[in-house]
């Protein structure tokens, strides 16, 4: 005989379930229910619960794909896409600064625009090019979707670096000319 609960149990009150004299219960219940701690659980089945990729920490650190980093909130393996708005406070900055003045200058020069309006990415200079790869995407059957990919941009910290150069190369050069 199978035994179906209406709502949802907290994990205390499903401790405290399993705890009671109610065998067929809990034997119903822990037959569907199986995880690993610290996993977020999730439907595995159209009955079953399972893990799934995300883990908590319990102490606010919250690993997707991966375990948490002690002291981040967040942590991922792959990268974030935001569909819209990102807004913080600061963004921590860990690209390179650039060699010299001279590799500034060209990326800032291999900067060129495409016929569409774009950023030409294949004309990027190697210091603020970037190669993101794409993850496949699956859907709730876990069928591919959208196969993995790479994906080439922009590295905007690194572009902003090298215009910070440029902008002292040149700085340094009016200084030099007003002085005349």
């Amino acid at each position: 005989m199978r035994y179906i609960l209406p709502i949802l149990l907290s994990v205390s009150a499903f401790a405290e379930i399993q705890n009671m004299d109610y065998p067929p219960i809990s034997a119903a219940i822990g037959s569907y229910i199986s995880g690993t701690a610290n996993s977020v659980p999730k439907f595995t089945g159209a009955n079953v619960i399972g893990d799934s990729g995300i883990t908590d920490d319990g102490t606010g650190g919250v690993g997707i794909g991966v375990a948490p980093t002690a002291g981040y909130s967040l942590t991922t393996s792959t990268g974030i896409y935001a569909g819209s708005v990102v807004s913080a406070e600061f963004f921590v900055d860990r690209t390179p600064y650039p060699n010299s003045t001279e590799e500034a200058y060209a990326a800032i020069d291999s900067m060129t625009r495409e016929a569409g309006g774009g950023v030409d990415h294949e004309s990027l200079h190697p210091f603020v090019k970037n190669v993101a790869h794409i993850s496949a995407v699956r859907d709730d059957k876990g069928d591919i979707i959208e196969a993995a990919h790479d994906v080439e941009g922009r590295d905007l910290s690194a572009t902003v670096s090298a215009l910070v150069e440029v902008v002292k190369a040149l700085k340094a050069r009016i200084e030099v000319l007003e002085n005349k």
